[in-house]
């Protein structure tokens, strides 16, 4: 369970210094197990509700509850600790490691959570995303396609429950961008999946569809 309450978020106009409030959410709740699909214009919060989600970001005021620990509130180490074990993060640009390996990307999204590595557990990840026979190839060698599929066995890989997609199917053609948005249900059954798109066909597939501009506040006559 994650739930908001009087969430804020601001940021530095580099121009007028004059700070911007990019996000402000008096309240919410992402259900355990649920699918929920966030969308909105540019600029509107959706990457930043992400980060705040998995802790990359803090915000400047509210609580972000998960299970009912307040993120915001961890240290900086604690929170790595919270991502490490919580959290599986897809990014649009996939954020790969171009020195190395499908299997060894995996592998270093293992580090953070203080067990070590499990190489069988890699393995089993990326074969769960049908790139059994690509293990030791490096990203150069994978098609956008694959690659993609390489961040999603990153993100799976600790079980974690919650899974956030920042725009996973923006790069991908329309045959590659549902066979990985099938991957990713497929893959989140019983977790929390949070997605950010701006693409119709995406949107269609989930029950809960997140306006982000539901939030601003309307004005009264």
């Amino acid at each position: 369970m994650i739930e908001i309450k009087n969430l804020k978020k601001t940021f530095q106009n580099p121009e007028t210094k004059i700070d911007q409030t990019i996000l402000a959410i008096p309240s919410y709740e992402f259900k355990k197990g649920e699918k929920y699909a966030l969308f909105g214009p540019s600029g509107i919060g959706k990457t930043t509700l992400l980060h705040i989600i998995s802790g990359l970001l803090t915000p400047d005021s509210g609580e972000l509850l998960v299970n009912g620990v307040n993120v915001a509130s961890l240290t900086e180490a604690d929170r790595d600790q919270y991502r490490a074990k919580n959290i599986g993060y897809i990014f649009q640009s996939f954020n790969l490691l171009d020195g190395f390996t499908a299997l060894e990307n995996v592998m270093l999204g293992m580090l953070f959570t203080g067990q070590g590595t499990d190489k069988s557990k890699a393995v089993a990840a990326l074969t769960k995303v049908g790139l059994a026979d690509r293990l030791h190839y490096m990203p150069s060698q994978l098609s956008v396609g694959q690659q993609q599929r390489v961040s999603v066995a990153r993100a799976i890989v600790n079980d974690p429950e919650i899974i956030l997609a920042d725009e996973p199917t923006g790069n991908l053609d329309p045959a590659t961008s549902n066979d990985i948005l099938a991957l990713l249900f497929e893959q989140s059954k019983d977790k929390t999946l949070i997605v950010v798109t701006h693409e119709e066909h995406v949107l269609n597939q989930f029950d809960h569809k997140v306006d982000m501009l539901s939030f601003i506040p309307q004005p009264t006559n």
